[in-house]
């Protein structure tokens, strides 16, 4: 289980506030010496997917901060996807001979 600081006490509220992620993501966010982290969870439709975002050697942190931003609004993405349709693994190609 992931214990974080709500949205609403944290420096995440105001990284997402015009966010389609908004209130959707719980994480906790870190910089330390040119790393920038980001790890939490999002929950929509009672799908939980749980993630972490380290990047390295980041030589513009508010950057580096926008990228995570943005892979975290297609984690959602995929996770709504995900929790509105049913699907199956994909299906091997048989091999030809």
């Amino acid at each position: 289980e992931v214990y974080v600081i709500p949205p609403s006490l944290s420096v995440l509220r105001r990284r997402f506030l015009d966010s389609p992620a908004a209130g959707l993501v719980r994480a906790k966010t870190g910089t330390l010496g040119g790393v920038v982290c980001l790890a939490g969870l999002i929950e929509v439709a009672g799908r939980r997917l749980r993630f972490a975002l380290l990047t390295a050697r980041a030589p513009r942190l508010p950057a580096a901060r926008r990228l995570q931003m943005r892979i975290v609004e297609r984690l959602l993405e995929y996770l709504r996807g995900a929790a509105t349709t049913i699907s199956s693994p994909p299906t091997p190609p048989t091999p030809s001979g």
